[in-house]
């Protein structure tokens, strides 16, 4: 194999997962407790002080399966009508370790439009890299008794991109209803591994619900409810429209999403998502199975996705009224 046909077969191979990753960004099933993931507007949507991390192994019957993490932190000022939050997350892919490690600082204001209603605008700040490991690539050459390959040898360890990233959100709330948006890779960032130009496309999101209280009292927590909720995104020339059901008794929490309602070209069905979680004062946590119905199929394992949450408190108690959102 000639050196020409080895580059050729390099740009393929990391041509293909760089296509992959371009296409659309990982996803969560639970993205209600991965918020500040969804959206900027979220950070400090909560009475006081949270902390959230999650894990998600998706495509489980593969060899190399894609692993996403991710751990955020936030906290609502209420003299200063401001949230902010600190996020990190990584994403690692397929047998060449393809990953994705992203920091962020986020920051949302809170605008009262009356006692029931207002508006939270939101920014996010993001450092991020994106880097693979050479070393796992074996050509053709290579399998040659004492085959060595030259180009190989001098792609040993990890090659690695870095840039910085900028989103913008806004979000309303009202009595037991939001809705919201969120515009993601503003900077479109660079992400080629193989110095040529690769900008990350613009993602643009709609996400919002309503609860439906059966039993409860305005300003008290709920004891039973009903919540729809939506996830609409767009990034290049994907779709995907989310549709979602939970019913909540306390202490317990089921619910159902269809990911992927065919709405245009380039959607079209991927998976039915199951979740069971338990909420307890400062304590959430969830566990959620995605049953892959693409043509990718059943063989793929699906995915299966863990989400813990603590609330605390820092500044006593105050009458301030989160995002009614669930928080799976």
């Amino acid at each position: 194999m000639n050196m020409i046909l080895r580059k050729c077969l390099l740009v393929l191979v990391l041509g293909l997962w760089g296509g992959l990753a371009k296409a659309q960004d990982p996803q969560f099933t639970q993205f209600y407790a991965n918020s500040l993931y969804l959206s900027p507007s979220f950070a400090g949507a909560v009475k006081d002080s949270r902390l959230t991390a999650s894990y998600r192994n998706q495509w489980t019957g593969l060899s190399n399966s894609f692993n996403t993490f991710n751990v955020a932190v936030d906290h609502y000022f209420y003299n200063l009508k401001s949230g902010f939050g600190l996020i990190a997350f990584r994403d690692v892919a397929g047998s060449l370790n393809l990953s994705n490690t992203l920091v962020g600082v986020l920051y949302s204001y809170n605008i009262p439009l009356n006692f029931e209603w207002y508006v939270r605008p939101g920014v996010g700040f993001y450092y991020d890299q994106r880097s693979i490991d050479y070393s796992n690539i074996v050509l053709g050459d290579q399998l040659s008794s004492g085959g060595q390959s030259s180009s190989i040898s001098n792609l040993k360890g990890n090659a690695s991109k870095r840039s910085f990233d900028f989103s913008a959100s806004s979000l309303l709330v009202g009595p037991n209803v939001w809705v919201g948006f969120a515009l993601d890779h503003l900077l479109r960032p660079d992400r080629s591994l193989l110095g040529l130009e690769n900008r990350l496309p613009v993602k643009f999101s709609v996400h919002g619900g309503y609860r439906f209280v059966i039993q409860g009292y305005y300003l008290r927590p709920v004891d039973e409810s009903v919540t729809a909720a939506f996830n609409y995104k767009q990034q290049g020339i994907f779709h995907q429209f989310d549709l979602g059901l939970y019913w909540y008794k306390r202490p317990i929490m089921v619910g159902v999403w269809y990911r992927g309602i065919p709405i245009a070209k380039n959607s079209g069905t991927d998976a039915l998502a199951f979740l069971i979680g338990l909420k307890v004062p400062k304590f959430n946590i969830a566990y959620s199975y995605d049953l892959t119905l693409s043509n990718f199929g059943v063989d793929s394992g699906g995915a299966h996705e863990i989400s813990l949450t603590y609330e605390f408190s820092t500044q006593g108690r105050k009458k301030w009224k989160a995002v009614p959102c669930p928080e799976f």
